[in-house]
């Protein structure tokens, strides 16, 4: 065995492993090249693959079941044996009617965050929830957005309002510089 195998032996063995197929390509003996000859790429892709970085794409892995056995669902599965593949999955969010849309993106935002700190997920597990993380991030907004823009205009249309804008304004009539503050003020407040 050469000195950069032997490295590479090493380093396989202490790093952590991401899925089932990470773990079960590192099983299989052999030279990175030779891997990879097995199912036609490079031997750098192969390394890639053993140390989690990447994960080989569906045709890719249609041939390491043929050369080597490796199921190609299980690139995208814990490995076995870890304590992330054996702890329980998080409950799934029940429908509650008296939750908002706005309390639920919120319980959503903390699940997903739990997830991410699962140090178990695979690369593209990770990937997928940091996405949906995003997602939600956006929706949150959107629907705080839309709930403020809702109470600002419920405020200004309501008849209460209008009325008191009615009278605030007719009692500084007499009064022109106050009046035209007031209004310079209001005409701020429905602009924002």
């Amino acid at each position: 065995m050469t000195d950069a195998r032997a490295r590479d032996s090493v380093a396989n063995a202490t790093a952590p492993v991401g899925s089932e197929g990470q773990r079960l390509l590192r099983l299989v003996p052999g030279s990175l090249s030779t891997i990879a000859a097995s199912v036609g790429t490079d031997k750098g892709t192969v390394s890639c693959w053993r140390n989690g970085s990447k994960v080989p794409s569906s045709q890719l892995r249609a041939r390491l079941l043929s050369a080597h056995g490796i199921d190609p669902s299980s690139w995208d599965r814990r490995p076995e044996g870890s304590a992330s593949a054996e702890s329980p999955a998080l409950p799934v969010a029940q429908a509650d009617d008296s939750l908002t849309g706005l309390e639920m993106c919120k319980r959503q935002l903390v699940r997903l965050h739990r997830l991410v700190d699962d140090t178990g997920l695979t690369s593209a597990e990770l990937l997928k929830v940091e996405h949906e993380i995003g997602a939600a991030i956006r929706t949150k907004e959107s629907i705080e957005a839309k709930a403020e823009m809702l109470e600002v205009r419920i405020v200004r249309e309501h008849p209460t309002w209008r009325a008191m804008e009615a009278r605030i304004t007719e009692a500084l009539r007499p009064f022109p510089d106050a009046a035209q503050a007031v209004a310079d003020a209001l005409a701020e407040m429905e602009s924002a």
